[in-house]
């Protein structure tokens, strides 16, 4: 359906505008009910739909330009399995190229479709099963899962949070 949307707009402003206003009317009307104003712009939906458009127009002027960030992307997920790969060196777990990619596919699946911000208790749930049903022992499976999970989340969390109070006391003290 997204991906409809996204195609409809590299085509067409106006028909995606139309399209988007129509869902907009659709919406209103139940909320409606609820609400005796308007809870979306149609005038909102036209103007969405021409900066996607525009958008669109800079990536088919400069398509170059999409390389770096794909290749950032491509090395971010990278080093993400390279910490899964050393999680199981590290505790000697015998394991296969399948292993890895399967095993960081479920935990990155599961870290986008999780309802908590970065899979906060989800991948730590799920990534042990996954890991078990690709022939991990149970508590190697766990071990690896929460060694992966502090290097590739909980680390980084705490380095941003201490860094971020640490340059708030600076131009606290700075203003003073």
């Amino acid at each position: 359906v997204f991906a409809f949307f996204l195609y409809l707009g590299y085509r067409s402003a106006e028909k995606l505008g139309n399209l988007l206003a129509k869902f907009v009317r659709g919406i209103n009307r139940v909320v409606h009910v609820f609400r005796k104003k308007n809870y979306l712009s149609e005038d909102r939906a036209h103007e969405y739909a021409h900066e996607i458009a525009d958008g669109f127009s800079g990536l088919t002027e400069r398509p170059i330009s999409l390389v770096r960030p794909v290749l950032w992307g491509i090395f971010n997920k990278s080093l993400w399995m390279l910490v899964l790969l050393c999680s199981f060196l590290a505790f000697e777990v015998p394991f296969s190229g399948g292993t890895i990619i399967a095993g960081f596919s479920i935990a990155y699946l599961f870290l986008i479709v999780s309802p908590t911000p970065s899979g906060i208790g989800i991948v730590e749930g799920v990534m042990p099963v996954a890991l078990s049903s690709l022939n991990v022992n149970w508590s190697q499976a766990v071990v690896i899962t929460l060694i992966y999970r502090a290097v590739t989340f909980w680390v980084p969390l705490g380095v941003g949070a201490w860094a971020f109070r640490t340059l708030h006391k600076e131009r606290a003290e700075l203003v003073s």
